[in-house]
C-alpha cells in the first residue's frame, strides 16, 4: 500500500495533465432518468462505499437497541451528505469550466496532491505495527 502511494504521488507530481476540454457538440444528452441511473450503478460498483458501509458504519450501531431505525437514520445522513458534497463537486466542477483555469493553477493542484500522496505514503510506512 505505502508503495502504490508513493508511485501515486510521484506519478502525479511528474505528470503533464492539463485542463479538460469538452466539446458540447460531440456529446449526447441523456435523460435525467439514464444519468440518475448511470450514477447509481457507479456507486453501488465504488469499493470505497461498500468498504464505509461494511467496515466504519457498523461500528455506530448499539446492538442493544432497534438496528433497522439506527442503520435508517446513518443510512439517511450519510445519502444528505453525500448529495451536499457531490453537488458541490458539479457545482464547482461547472464554474471551473465556465471561468476556465489556467495551466499553472493545474500544476500546482497536482503537485500538491503529490506531496501529500507522499506524505501519506510515508507516514503509513513509520507507524510501528
Amino acid at each position: 500500500m505505502n508503495s502504490a502511494l508513493l508511485y501515486l504521488g510521484f506519478s502525479t507530481i511528474f505528470s503533464h495533465a492539463g485542463p479538460l476540454s469538452i466539446n458540447p457538440s460531440n456529446s449526447k444528452i441523456n435523460s435525467g432518468y439514464k444519468v440518475l441511473l448511470k450514477g447509481f450503478i457507479l456507486e453501488l460498483s465504488n469499493p470505497k462505499a461498500l468498504l464505509y458501509f461494511s467496515a466504519l458504519l457498523p461500528q455506530f450501531i448499539d446492538i442493544s437497541n432497534p438496528i433497522m431505525p439506527q442503520l435508517a437514520l446513518l443510512c439517511l445522513i450519510t445519502l444528505i451528505l453525500d448529495l451536499f458534497c457531490y453537488s458541490l463537486y458539479g457545482y464547482l466542477g461547472f464554474k471551473s469550466i465556465s471561468i476556465g483555469i489556467k495551466p499553472a493553477v493545474i500544476k500546482f493542484i497536482n503537485r500538491s496532491a503529490g506531496v501529500m500522496l507522499i506524505f501519506a505514503g510515508i507516514k503509513m510506512a513509520s507507524v510501528e505495527k
